[in-house]
This record gives C-alpha cells, structure tokens and sequence, in this order.
C-alpha cells in the first residue's frame, strides 16, 4: 500500500514539472520568427523613389513607319508619391529624314496627266510621292504605375535592382498638318545603378487623328525610348 502511494505521488510530481518546463519555452525558439516577417524584409526596395523627383534625357526613333525614319531627343521628369504610382512629363524634337522606300519613288519621274507632254517646255514631272505627316517635336503627360520591383542576380557576382513600369497618358504633336492631340500607352523597365542614376527603356504606343487623301485616318506608331535619369535627393 505503500509503495502504490509513493508511486502515484512520484507520478503527479512528474506530470507538475513537465507542464510547468513546456510552459516556459518559446514556440518562436522552435519555429523562428512569423513568415511573414521574414517576406517583409524580403520585400524591402533597397533603392527608393517615393517623393525623389527623376530627371532623366532620352533619345528614340518611331518603329513602324514606312516612307520616313524619325529620331527624337529630349528630356523626362516624373514623381512618385509612394512606391506604385507616379507622374510623368516628357518633351522632346525630332529629326526627320526620308526612307529608303520614299528615295526610291521619288526617283521614279512621269508626266502629269493633264499636263501638254508632248511639248517639254510645258510639261510637268511629278513623282508618285506618298503622303506623310512628319512630326516636329512633343509634349506628354503620363500616369505611371510600377507593379513588378525585383533584383536580378547577374553569375552569382552582382545584383541588379530594377522595376517595371506602365505608362498611360495623352499628349500634344506639332506636325505638317498642324497641332495634334495624341493618346499613349506603353511599359518599360527601369535598372538602378545606384541611389542616384538609373537607367532606363520603354515601349510606347501613340495615336492621333490625321488627314489621308482629304479623309479623317487613324495614326498608329510605336516607338523605342531610351534614357538615363538621377534622382535628385536621397
């Protein structure tokens, strides 16, 4: 009878120490901390742009014209007020030269039709040249939004950080037929060199109304932006 009773004593003794010794461990010692602690550090930008205002200068060409190849410069400014979602203003002139396939049908020569061809003196050439609507420089304001912000891990060596970016906006031509109003969209891809430049590439959608043969038409161009910008402050 003894015996029983010191051995049910010893048990409870047991089963008090246990419970109190798991009481007094911390399941984070175990497990380690929360995950989703560990994805927001992750998830931390190392370069920051929220309220740092970009300047940047660009250069592009019109991709996708067929009688004229056009080239631009000029310069870029936006601003961030959070991490997302942005602002942007870029202006820039053109430089306009004739392609190949324009050279080619201005070199063709004919005589107009209700021209005297008989008599060369009253005659009149004229080539089959097509129409076009150059354009000489533009103003554009856009909306910015960068869902995609990453690293990129270059051999095992370096680390690039860079986002991604849509654009959608409207803007104004100055062209051969006069001003135009135009509506752009596009996306991109920024890299950060550091706090300060960046470096940067986007395609960018526009459209205006113009004249074709005294009828309302449609223009569509793509273009291919390039630029280098400084954030002006940490």
């Amino acid at each position: 009878m003894k015996k029983r009773s010191l051995a049910i004593t010893l048990a409870m003794i047991t089963s008090i120490t246990s419970k109190s010794w798991a009481a007094e461990l911390d399941a984070s010692s175990i497990r380690g901390e929360p995950r989703d602690k560990v994805v927001g550090v992750v998830q931390n930008r190392y370069f920051t742009k929220s309220w740092r205002p970009n300047l940047s200068y660009i250069t592009g060409r019109f991709l996708d014209e067929g009688f004229t190849k056009t080239t631009y410069k000029g310069g870029r400014m936006s601003i961030f007020p959070n991490e997302w979602v942005g602002f942007e203003i870029q202006s820039g002139t053109t430089t306009v030269e004739d392609a190949p396939d324009r050279i080619a049908l201005n070199r063709i020569q004919y005589c107009k039709v209700d021209a005297d061809c008989s008599n060369p003196a009253t005659s009149v050439l004229v080539s089959p040249d097509p129409e076009v609507n150059r354009v000489a420089k533009f103003t554009e304001y856009s909306l910015v939004g960068v869902p995609f912000y990453g690293k990129i891990n270059i051999a095992n060596q370096f680390l690039i950080y860079s986002d991604i970016y849509t654009v959608l906006g409207f803007g104004q031509l100055d062209t051969d037929q006069g001003s135009k109003k135009d509506i752009i969209w596009g996306f991109g891809q920024r890299f950060y060199l550091n706090r300060f430049f960046n470096v940067q590439y986007d395609f960018r959608q526009r459209r205006w109304s113009e004249k074709r043969a005294n009828q309302d038409s449609l223009h569509t161009v793509w273009s291919l932006d390039l630029g280098i910008g400084a954030f002006l402050w940490k």
